[in-house]
């Protein structure tokens, strides 16, 4: 495995990581009625790779499942982020 592989392998874990935590402190603070996380903010940890993961916490932890914006846009972003990935081994961009 290459260096730039295993890079890419740690930011995806590390995004992954940081969006489950995401979800779960978003969850509790709207139990506690405390300040939430912005929608805006869990859409960017989806978009810079997070999104499988932070699909997954949603549908475990039942938060944003009511939501259009993630129940259809997170699955969206993740299958454009596994295009993007397919092309760019495809085309030795990887």
């Amino acid at each position: 495995m290459s260096l730039k592989e295993k890079c890419f392998i740690i930011y995806i874990i590390a995004v992954s990581v940081t969006s489950f935590f995401l979800v779960i402190i978003d969850k509790l603070n709207a139990i506690r009625g405390r300040r939430r996380i912005r929608e805006s903010t869990l859409m960017i940890f989806s978009a810079l790779g997070g999104s499988a993961v932070m699909y997954l916490s949603m549908n475990a932890f039942h938060h944003k499942t009511q939501k259009n914006k993630f129940v259809f846009g997170i699955p969206l972003i993740f299958a454009v982020q596994c295009i993007i990935i397919a092309l760019a081994y495809k085309y030795g961009l990887g």
